[in-house]
């Protein structure tokens, strides 16, 4: 099987669930963007499973539909996957990244995306185990499946090429 298998792009608005194995050579990566968005990183150190996510928002307003833009959605979905998968609450692991704030100081997004991830994980009773969250720099992260590493890279500006799911071949 071929080595070199390319990592799993999650946008906003996606939520991925994969497994490391002998057919991926035992790692499996996921990648994301963020800015005031958040991503939570749910690993079972059990099965080598993980689970990302990409939220842009915390909640809907009234009237507006449930997505997976949404934090509380996306996060519970998560979950749900994981243990539709045969995970078990009490193997799961979770990192929060993300949640930046920018040059508008009143602009309460991230703080509301790192909160709401934070209280369903809690509701759930996963411990989050590492976060790289606030600030004023996006971040682009890596997961690793099979032994639950994260890489995040903080940069000042996001591009357009950095959501698209394979930027010149990368």
């Amino acid at each position: 099987m071929d080595s070199q298998i390319a990592p799993i792009t999650i946008l906003p608005g996606q939520v991925q669930i994969t497994r490391s194995s002998e057919e991926f050579g035992s790692n499996r990566f996921m990648r994301t963007v963020v800015g005031s968005g958040v991503s939570v990183c749910i690993w079972d150190r059990e099965l080598l499973s993980g689970v990302m996510t990409n939220f842009i928002y915390s909640r809907p307003k009234v009237g507006e539909t449930s997505t997976m833009m949404f934090g509380d959605t996306s996060t519970k979905n998560a979950i749900n996957m994981m243990i539709r998968r045969g995970s078990k609450t009490e193997h799961l692991i979770a990192q929060v990244l993300g949640g930046s704030r920018g040059d508008d100081i009143w602009d309460k997004t991230g703080f509301e995306n790192i909160t709401v991830a934070r209280k369903i994980l809690q509701e759930f009773r996963i411990p989050i185990y590492s976060e790289d969250v606030g600030g004023r720099m996006g971040r682009k992260i890596v997961f690793n499946v099979y032994n639950g590493h994260v890489a995040v890279v903080k940069v000042h500006s996001l591009r357009d090429s950095d959501w698209m799911k394979n930027p010149r071949g990368a």
